[in-house]
């Protein structure tokens, strides 16, 4: 029982109110949600191209292609242009050819641009990123790197971490950035 005063020193007595059909319509709308969401999501996931998926990623200033997943992916690219992301996971990453555009995410990952000119960026972790041919411009991320231009006229930056940085036997651009880095131009080693 509740006691509540109303006026003067008259006191009303109201019944406890019963809190059941709170109860009640809590677990209705919860299984209705549930049901709702159950229903709905593999209709989003039926729906969700790979293409949609692939167009919310972007890499150095481009919609992206190819996409990967957290996990530890081989992605290769195609004969033509390419936009790689491959988000987390230590991955495995060939451009293959065309002038490809990729972006290694979290984790050790492996990246070889392949043939034309490329554009590699490398994530966290500790990469290691082989321009091939092509005149390349690679960038290192915050990890300790492993960057190599290849035969073409390269640039090679090494930013953050203690990286290795090569450029190649032509005449190549390479900065070792931050650190404490190893920077080797041609046959000849550098310390930067």
């Amino acid at each position: 029982m509740v006691r509540r005063c109303d006026e003067g020193s008259r006191a009303a007595t109201l019944p406890t109110p019963s809190h059941s059909w709170r109860t009640t319509m809590k677990r209705t709308t919860l299984a209705a949600a549930a049901a709702a969401v159950i229903g709905v999501v593999p209709l989003a996931l039926v729906v969700t191209s790979p293409a949609q998926a692939a167009s919310s990623y972007s890499c150095g200033g481009y919609k992206a292609t190819i996409v990967g997943t957290n996990g530890a992916d081989e992605i290769e690219g195609t004969r033509g242009r390419d936009v790689i992301v491959s988000l987390g996971g230590s991955d495995e990453i060939d451009g293959n050819g065309g002038n490809d555009v990729i972006c290694s995410g979290y984790g050790n990952d492996e990246v070889e641009g392949g043939t034309g000119a490329d554009l590699v960026y490398a994530g966290y972790g500790n990469d290691d990123v082989d321009g091939d041919s092509g005149n390349d411009r690679l960038h290192g991320g915050p990890g300790r790197d492993e960057l190599d231009g290849g035969a073409s006229r390269d640039k090679v930056y090494g930013q953050d971490g203690n990286d290795l940085v090569e450029g190649g036997a032509a005449k190549d651009v390479v900065s070792g950035g931050k650190g404490d880095d190893r920077v080797y131009q041609g046959s000849e080693p550098d310390d930067d």
